[in-house]
This record gives C-alpha cells, sequence and structure tokens, in this order.
C-alpha cells in the first residue's frame, strides 16, 4: 500500500505540467524538427471534407478512376459474407483461442465460429462475434461513403440496415460489464472504439435516412451507449476512449450535456490528458503501444469536432496530442525501432507511415503530410493536401536523458544504445518490467523486448508478461511483487552511466542496476540483496536474453528448467554447475561481441531456446542463479569483428 501511495504522491508531482498550459505556441514550439505551420498559424491542421471534388477527382484522374471500384468489390465481398444475428452474444476480442491450444486465433471472414459447450469454447465464440461486429462497424462507414461518393442508394440503405439492426436489438442483448458497460460487445471498450464509425456513418447517411430513422439511431442506439459509457469508471486509455465517444455522441447530436460530460466531466477527455501526459509528452501508462492507442482515439474526435465545428475549442488538445505523437522518438533506435515496455502486441517502429497518415488531418508533421500526397484512402480522396517535400526533414534527436516523468532512461555512445525502464507509475499496462534493459550495437539489437501476445492467452499471462520474457532480476524464480516509481541514484550523459534502484522490488529483495557505455564496451551489473528482516537464504536470479546467436559453453549438463512462472516455455535447456561466470561470444546480423559474464559468488547457469515474437520463433536466453542473501552480475558487452 505504501508503495502505491508513494507512487500516486510521485505522479502528483508530475501531472499538470505539460498539457494544461494554456499558452498554444509554447505547446507548439515542441519538437519543431517535424511541425509545419498551418492555416490556423499552428502546427495543428482543422480537418475538410469535399465530396464534389472527390467525385470529380475519381471521374477525371487517371490515378483515381478505378479506386472506388476496388472498394466497391471489397465491401460486395464483405455483404455477401457477413450477416449479424440478433442471437449472437458479443464477448471479449481477447478470448478468440484455439480451443485445443489457447493459442490466439485470427479472424477472418473465413474461420468458422467456434463451437463447443466448454467455457473456452464459448468465451472464443463470443469474441469470434465481437471481432466480426468490429470490422462490420467499419463496413458500414464505407458503404455510407461510397454512397456519399457514387449517389448509389444500395450502399446507403445496407449501412441504414446495420444502423437499423444495432439499435433494434441493443436492448435485447445483455448488459456486460468488462473494461465498462456494453451490449453489442463484451467489453465497454470496443463499444465505444465501435462508435467512431458508426458516428460517421450516422452524419453521412443524414440527408438519405428519414427522420424517423435517423431519431431511432439516436434514441435506441447511440444515447444508450453514451449512457452506459458515462456510468463506466476507469482510469487509463480505456476511460478515454470511453469519453471520446461520449463526447462524439454529443457533438453529432447538438448534445450539450453530453458534450460537457464528455470533454469536461470529472473523468473527461481533459481530465484524461491532464492527467496522463506527462511533461516529456508521454502517456503515463509507460507503453508505446497504448501511446499510439490513445492518438487513435483523439484523432477520430478532432475530426469530428472539425467537421461538425468548432474545432478551434479542441486547439489545445490537439496541440498536446501531435507532441504525444512525436515524443516516441526520443527513444527510437538506430534501426528505426522503439523500446517496448509494458504492454504491446508487437516491437513499434518509431515511424509507422500508415500511423503516421492516419494522423495528418489534424495532427500533421513533414512526414504524414508527404504521406497524404503519395497514398490513396478515403482520408486523402475527401481531404486532400498538398505539400511542398522539398528541404530536408529532420528527427528529434536521440541522446543520453533520462526521462524521469515516465521512469525510463536512454543511454547512448561508441555505437551503444541502451534503453531502461527503471520503474512504473501505475499498474495498468505495466508488465514485471522493473530495471530491465534492451541494448542495441549501432543499427543491430542485440537484446529487445518482444512485446506480447492477445491478453487471454496464458502465454501472456505466464510467460510474455512476467519477469521471465525480460532482461532483468529474479527472486525465487519469480518477479516484483507490485509496481513501484524506482529509484535513481545517480544519471550522467559523460559517459552516459545511470543507476537506478526497486528499493521494495518483492517482499523480501531490494534490486539495483548500473549501466555504462565507455570506451567502445557496454557494462552492465545487476544486484540483488534479501532485506535484513527476513530470515535465511533465497534463490537469486537474473536474466540475459539476446536476439544474437549464443556460443554456449561446453560441457554443459542437460537439466531440467529451473522452477519458477514461465520457465516451463524454455526449451533445450543445459546447465553449468558451480561456476562464477562465463565469457564467450555473440553473433549478430553485423557485428560479432565478445561478452562476459561474471558472478561475485558461486552459482548456477542456464542455457536455452526461449519464446519470442513472432511466434513461434525462439530465442537464446541465459539466467543465473545463486543461492544467498545478497548476488551481484557483471556483464561486459565489446564489439569485435563487424
Amino acid at each position: 500500500m505504501l508503495i502505491r501511495l508513494f507512487a500516486l504522491l510521485l505522479y502528483g508531482l508530475y501531472s499538470n505540467l505539460s498539457y494544461a498550459q494554456t499558452d498554444l505556441a509554447k505547446i507548439a514550439d515542441v519538437f519543431p524538427e517535424l511541425k509545419v505551420i498551418q492555416s490556423t498559424g499552428l502546427p495543428i491542421r482543422v480537418a475538410e471534407e469535399d465530396w464534389a471534388g472527390a467525385r470529380a477527382k475519381v471521374a477525371s484522374d487517371p490515378g483515381w478512376k478505378g479506386w472506388p471500384d476496388s472498394r466497391r468489390k471489397s465491401l460486395d465481398l464483405w455483404i455477401a459474407a457477413i450477416q449479424d444475428s440478433p442471437e449472437w452474444v458479443g464477448g471479449d476480442m481477447h478470448e478468440l483461442l484455439d480451443p485445443a491450444t489457447q493459442l490466439p486465433l485470427k479472424w477472418s471472414v473465413d474461420l468458422p465460429m467456434p463451437v463447443g459447450s466448454s467455457e473456452i469454447a464459448r468465451k472464443s465464440r463470443e469474441g469470434w462475434v465481437a471481432w466480426m461486429r468490429n470490422g462490420n462497424f467499419y463496413r458500414v462507414q464505407e458503404a455510407a461513403r461510397l454512397y456519399r461518393l457514387t449517389g448509389e442508394t444500395k450502399y446507403g440503405e445496407w449501412a441504414a440496415s446495420q444502423l437499423d439492426f444495432y439499435a433494434n436489438n441493443y436492448s435485447s442483448w445483455p448488459l456486460r460489464d468488462i473494461a465498462g458497460r456494453a451490449r453489442m460487445m463484451g467489453r465497454g471498450l470496443d463499444e465505444a472504439t465501435g462508435c467512431v464509425p458508426l458516428l460517421d456513418a450516422v452524419r453521412l447517411l443524414t440527408d438519405f435516412a428519414a427522420a424517423a430513422r435517423l431519431q431511432n439511431w439516436r434514441d435506441k442506439l447511440f444515447l444508450p451507449i453514451a449512457r452506459q459509457l458515462v456510468a463506466s469508471r476507469h482510469a487509463d486509455n480505456i476511460r478515454l476512449w470511453q469519453v471520446v465517444a461520449v463526447t462524439m455522441i454529443g457533438l453529432q447530436y447538438g448534445d450539450q450535456s453530453l458534450i460537457k460530460e464528455g470533454l469536461d466531466g470529472p473523468t473527461g477527455v481533459r481530465f484524461m490528458l491532464n492527467k496522463g501526459i506527462t511533461p516529456d509528452y508521454l502517456w503515463y501508462e509507460g507503453s508505446f503501444g497504448y501511446q499510439t492507442y490513445v492518438l487513435r482515439a483523439l484523432a477520430p474526435l478532432f475530426v469530428h469536432a472539425s467537421l461538425l465545428g468548432p474545432a478551434t475549442d479542441f486547439y489545445a488538445d490537439m496541440l498536446a496530442a501531435q507532441n504525444l505523437l512525436l515524443s516516441p522518438l526520443q527513444f527510437r533506435f538506430d534501426d528505426g525501432m522503439l523500446p517496448t515496455p509494458g504492454d504491446s502486441g508487437a516491437r513499434l517502429k518509431a515511424i509507422d507511415l500508415g500511423f503516421y497518415l492516419e494522423m495528418y488531418r489534424t495532427l500533421p508533421n513533414r512526414i504524414s503530410l508527404i504521406e497524404a500526397t503519395r497514398k490513396k484512402s478515403w482520408e486523402t480522396l475527401i481531404d486532400p493536401v498538398s505539400f511542398d517535400s522539398t528541404g530536408l526533414t529532420r528527427l528529434p534527436q536521440v541522446q543520453t536523458k533520462n526521462f524521469e516523468s515516465i521512469r525510463m532512461a536512454i543511454l547512448k555512445a561508441d555505437g551503444w544504445q541502451a534503453f531502461i525502464r527503471y520503474g512504473q507509475l501505475v499498474m495498468n499496462h505495466s508488465q514485471q518490467d522493473a530495471l530491465s534493459a534492451e541494448f542495441y550495437f549501432e543499427d543491430t539489437p542485440v537484446s529487445v523486448s518482444p512485446g506480447t501476445v492477445a491478453y487471454g492467452s496464458p502465454l501472456h499471462s505466464d510467460y510474455f508478461h512476467r519477469v521471465i520474457s525480460h532482461n532483468t532480476v529474479l527472486v525465487d524464480g519469480e518477479g516484483q511483487t507490485d509496481f513501484d516509481p524506482g529509484v535513481v541514484d545517480s544519471f550522467t550523459t559523460k559517459p552516459p552511466t545511470i543507476t537506478a534502484r526497486q528499493p521494495k522490488l518483492t517482499n523480501v529483495a531490494a534490486a539495483k542496476r548500473t549501466i555504462t557505455i565507455r570506451d567502445s564496451v557496454l557494462v552492465d551489473q545487476m544486484s540483488l540483496s534479501i532485506n535484513p528482516t527476513v530470515i535465511g537464504n533465497r534463490r537469486l536470479g537474473f536474466l540475459f536474453h539476446t536476439d544474437c546467436q549464443l556460443f554456449t559453453p561446453t560441457p554443459a549438463l542437460t537439466a531440467e528448467p529451473p522452477t519458477g512462472t514461465g520457465f516451463k516455455y524454455w526449451e533445450k535447456v543445459t546447465v553449468q554447475k558451480q561456476t562464477r561466470g562465463w565469457h564467450g561470444r555473440l553473433r549478430c546480423d553485423k557485428t560479432e561481441f565478445a561478452v562476459t559474464f561474471s558472478l561475485n559468488t558461486q552459482g548456477a547457469i542456464y542455457f536455452g531456446k526461449t519464446p519470442t515474437k513472432p511466434l513461434p520463433a525462439l530465442r537464446d536466453s541465459l539466467y543465473f542463479e545463486v543461492q544467498g542473501r545478497s548476488a551481484t552480475l557483471e556483464m561486459h558487452l565489446k564489439p569485435i569483428r563487424r
């Protein structure tokens, strides 16, 4: 409890320092390298919509003439294959698992609905329904857009019929209470995300549907959804999606009470942004994947506000979100990838061109504007931009820096880049990765965190979420007990060095890690110590995973994996006992490294093949274990051949 209290007090020091500024120019001046001043006088843009221009373009521009036909073909195939049913109950999309293996399944129109009477089969079936409905929501938007572009009423009628279906059946589906209240879906979060394309379809069909039909959608679907979302209570990205949906429903129907509740309510959009955006313009949950997810919530809100007005009320929110978009660039490795702290489905690119393109209508930058002039999409058709791409595109500099507000740091020198997550502000979407580190040499990943899998899979709960998947410390084969902000004892830029601690890593032990780069050598020291009040010795462990080829020593004895959550997934395990360390080589794609591991006392070294992404890939892993009350492992990594 004291850990949580301290974290909340610490968080209070960091919140409300950046986003809450009323000086728009000051917020706009952050990360200037990629920003482009727009007609607003700021680097943000008001989205527009020109259907007449779109119709002229597809009629006369050779590059666009065939594009509507490709959209028709795709939508026609969907309509022929999918028909929702009132009897189907939507569930949790994370529960779409193979009932036999419990591994995640990828939904497609060709994937049969799971059958069976077991609990796993039921959850998987409901997950299938949720995936199908999520896809259908976006096809409703697509059909409404095709109607507006081509005037073909069959698409307008199909879109309207789907809105009729959801409105007329909404109250008959059971009320679910996972991640917010919902009926169409199993999770309130997924119902909130589904509002985005459905509301856009309603807006586009306003001149197509009769007044009674429009009122039916409002009274039986969207207002009930809004009431459910207002009644839901969360304190993270889920709540942000919920209040975004409430605000968008309010904007669509001119409902000032919903706009006020969604935007400025006690847990509204602005409360969440003030709470969630740190002074470094990073999302407080400490996951780049969920930072992206937050932006995917905000972008359609800003577009909706632009089209329904007035967008000027959202300028401060848009500027803060634009900085949230650009802030991860400070963490990028030399190959353009990001570290993977916390929950994320996969390793992410620092610049995902598709994601940047999603943001151009209101949160533009040089890269997204260039993409918007090159790519064909509904957005670039109805809201085209012109942009002079001449001149150098610069990115924010990656440098040795302690991001204290998010409990992360970067060390960079001599070709090396080290990332460390030394603490957490909140439990949500954190993993057991306190004091975990990732290492690159130039553009070569030496050791990284691979991300996780669907939350319903045991591989998430028992492996990728756990300490076993990270480069950090273990006590009795397990990871940290609770989240904790951690302590930085020292941080220097010359030479790049950090010493960080987790004083309450577990109920019985504390941990410390020092990483430094000097004379082209990366030195990493991890230490564990048992609390003085605890009686007896413990198993003290240290993990190192590598994405390179590890040349294991001989002789090494075949062994069973150590005891602890997740070790059951290790394969081809060998062990050296009664040793004080090991030295050998790592061979990566471009570079070979000399590596030395030194224990301060005798222990065991386990070598194994372990899961990584994308599954079923394996990587080389080392686990060092000492029986005692304190232990230290020191690693030296030096490039020897390029």
